[in-house]
């Protein structure tokens, strides 16, 4: 096989690039299968990017297919406690895939998370699950947990089960026995047929789509038997680079040249990828809110509010109290929009008031005497009512748990209400739920790599207040919990106003820099593919003897390495112009 020489000096450089430039392709380098010990309670799946498929069988088993090259990838399994933790991660800027099939037992919990790519599940009992770009096929008996950031979810339930289901973008299609469900669907547009909405169901379905579509159908007495159906070629995504290693050349005389699918590949992603996509936020969510009750669009204003309490539960940052009273405020006014006659604004304006118990009232916003009167009346309520345990252990090693955005500790109590929990866990990263805290949350079941709690961290609660017996302390009269106060402040969207979100602009004189260096390569590609067929070609007459095979070996090698630096040269300008510095 002839290969290409390196010029000295670049060999690194240009073993970087024939990596990045096996991207691309479908083809899966290896296979790995294994069935874990006995005594796995739980299994947890934690993949950046690929397909994953959850079939109930007898044994835990575990296959995973493998799409990238060689350390591109960061592979691992292990158990934590009782639970098998499958991780796939890549590992730098080279697009890297893992297809994974488990097995499940029956009543086995499974949790995913997923960044890129589809799950299917077939027959399970409980799964919990987050994709931040894809979609899900789903088939759960008893209870399901479903996050999808923007994507959709078809799901097919058992009899009784409970799913919580929020997509942000994108549609949530569910299909239930016929018969009596308690149902709460907040989205675009909702389609509900052959079922009984029924308050006191055992059955329960939350579906939250704000950016979509809620089909919701009664048919037939339990889910499928063959559960999700997979689509043809489900192991490959379309237009989703899955890297594997370049395929050897047919004959062993031809300079080594990638399939043209590969450099066309390549070049459209390159000029159709944008930058990082911005996912909705809290504060924006709550601006655009706010503004559709100035246009007095009540429901386009529960769709932006339905998004904001996704976001808020979802958000990598520990809430900002006054925030959270913003949602609940703006609920309440767009309840009174409505001309509510069930008291559901009261019911939002009193959670608004257990979180900032001084909120004020925007009389601009909602010009109603009576309305302002009985958000006072609430106020001098809320001091009143009963608290709760959060459920907080004694013991959180270096996790972190917050209540509304406030630090809560071990002992201390909550205002009876519904609250949003987060725990910030030892490596920085932070999970939240909604919750009314009738039943304590097992908060460190949230922290995807568990919690320590040998670890012993000096007490952070802060000096003693010397003018505690003065004033009020932090959650007595002036907020929902009591609490030490460890809680961001940060400017909120007000009517008069409204908080604007800076996005970094793309640097157009960079990216148009960038299709330059790539059309570039694509046209050193294409010389390098013409002259490649050519000395394939025996009965070529313009290439006869030795010498003319070796001039255009020569050649074609030439013209092809010089494809790799423009490519890197192209890559890096795409980057820098559309980087979020």
């Amino acid at each position: 096989m002839l290969h290409i020489q390196p010029p000295r000096g670049r060999r690194l450089s240009l073993a970087t690039l024939l990596l990045v430039l096996s991207a691309g392709c479908d083809s899966v380098r290896y296979t790995e299968a294994f069935v874990p010990d006995a005594g796995i309670t739980a299994v947890r799946i934690e993949v950046d990017d690929g397909n994953i498929e959850l079939v109930a069988g007898d044994v835990l088993r575990v296959e995973r297919s493998i799409r990238a090259p060689e350390g591109a990838l960061d592979l691992s399994h292990h158990v934590e406690g009782q639970t098998l933790v499958l991780s796939a991660r890549c590992r730098s800027i080279v697009p890297c895939a893992v297809d994974t099939r488990v097995d499940v037992p029956d009543g086995l919990p499974v949790q995913v998370s997923l960044a890129d790519g589809e799950v299917w599940a077939t027959g399970l009992s409980q799964l919990d699950l987050s994709i931040a770009d894809g979609s899900a096929d789903l088939d759960i008996h008893d209870r399901l947990s479903a996050q999808v950031g923007t994507g959709r979810v078809q799901a097919r339930l058992g009899e009784g089960a409970q799913a919580r289901i929020t997509v942000a973008k994108g549609n949530i299609d569910v299909t239930v026995p016929t018969g009596p469900w308690q149902v709460d669907t907040s989205a675009a547009t909702v389609e509900a047929s052959g079922i009984q909405p029924d308050d006191e169901a055992l059955g329960r379905l939350q579906l939250i789509a704000p950016g979509g579509a809620v089909h919701l159908r009664g048919r037939g007495p339990s889910p499928t038997a063959e559960g999700p159906q997979r689509p043809a070629a489900a192991a490959a995504s379309v237009l989703r680079w899955k890297p594997c290693p370049v395929t050897p050349v047919a004959k062993m005389r031809s300079p080594h040249v990638p399939a043209a699918p590969t450099l066309v590949v390549l070049l459209l992603g390159a000029l159709a990828w944008g930058g990082p996509a911005a996912a909705a936020d809290l504060p924006t969510e709550l601006t655009g809110a706010l503004d559709a009750l100035k246009a007095g669009d009540a429901k386009a204003a529960q769709a932006r509010l339905d998004a904001a309490e996704a976001a808020a539960a979802s958000s990598a940052q520990v809430a900002v109290p006054s925030q959270l009273a913003t949602l609940w405020y703006y609920r309440g006014a767009a309840w009174h929009l409505l001309k509510d006659q069930k008291g559901q604004d009261m019911d939002a304006w009193r959670h608004s008031l257990i979180v900032q118990n001084d909120f004020p009232w925007d009389e601009a916003l909602v010009a109603d005497g009576n309305a302002w009167n009985l958000f006072e009346a609430l106020r001098s309520e809320v001091r009143d009512r009963p608290k709760v345990d959060p459920g907080v252990p004694e013991k959180t090693g270096e996790a972190k748990i917050f209540v509304d955005g406030t630090r809560v500790r071990a002992g201390e109590t909550v205002t009876l209400g519904t609250h949003l929990g987060q725990i910030q866990c030892p490596d920085g990263q932070v999970h939240g739920l909604w919750t009314d805290f009738k039943k304590s949350p097992k908060w460190f079941k949230l922290c995807p790599g568990g919690v320590d709690t040998s670890v012993v961290v000096a007490d952070d609660s802060g000096e003693e207040d010397e003018w505690g017996d003065i004033g009020p302390s932090f959650g007595g009269g002036e907020s929902g919990t009591t609490a030490t106060s460890e809680a961001t402040t940060e400017p909120l969207p007000t009517s008069e106003a409204p908080v604007q979100v800076v996005r970094k602009k793309v640097l157009w004189p960079a990216f148009a820099a960038g299709v330059g260096a790539a059309a570039v390569a694509g046209t050193f590609q294409v010389i390098a593919l013409k002259q490649n067929a050519a000395y394939n070609d025996i009965n070529n007459p313009d290439y006869q003897s030795a010498s003319d095979l070796e001039q255009l070996r020569r050649s074609t090698n030439r013209n092809q390495t010089l494809v790799y630096p423009m490519l890197a040269v192209s890559g890096g300008l795409f980057f820098a112009a559309t980087y979020q510095w």
